[in-house]
């Protein structure tokens, strides 16, 4: 009985993993999509190599290359040298896309608030606890 319960959990994730991939569309209006959101978000902190934004995204570098690309044509980060080593090139946010960062962050907020409201207390206990 146990194996069908994982099983049906596991086919959960997925159907709500796709609807959210839906949704994300919906939120992000065609503007940005998910893999340049998660660049975004990160470069909030700081400048970046696209090294470190590869090995922390866990993807190849030249997935990394055509995000960021992407995020420059659109202004959205600004590619510039490392002043202390002119070969490093570094990516940082532009005014731009913190404000659409900012904005995408309280839509998805907003998404997902309204989609956990059907759930008591109870259950979202329930969900966060760990094993």
């Amino acid at each position: 009985m146990k194996k069908q319960y994982i099983a049906q959990i596991e086919d959960r994730f997925r159907d709500v993993f796709r609807q959210f991939q839906k949704e994300w569309t919906k939120i992000s209006g065609n503007q940005i999509n998910r893999n340049e959101f998660a660049v975004l978000a990160m470069l909030q902190t700081g400048p970046l190599k696209a090294s470190d934004i590869s090995n922390t995204l866990r993807v190849s570098p030249s997935h990394i290359t055509i995000v960021t690309d992407s995020l420059v044509r659109n202004e959205l980060i600004i590619r510039a040298k490392d002043l202390s080593d002119r070969r490093v090139v570094l990516f940082r946010s532009s005014e731009k896309g913190t404000k659409l960062l900012e904005d995408l962050k309280r839509k998805k907020s907003e998404y997902i608030e309204k989609n956990f409201t059907k759930f008591s207390d109870e259950e979202l206990k329930l969900f966060l606890k760990q094993g």
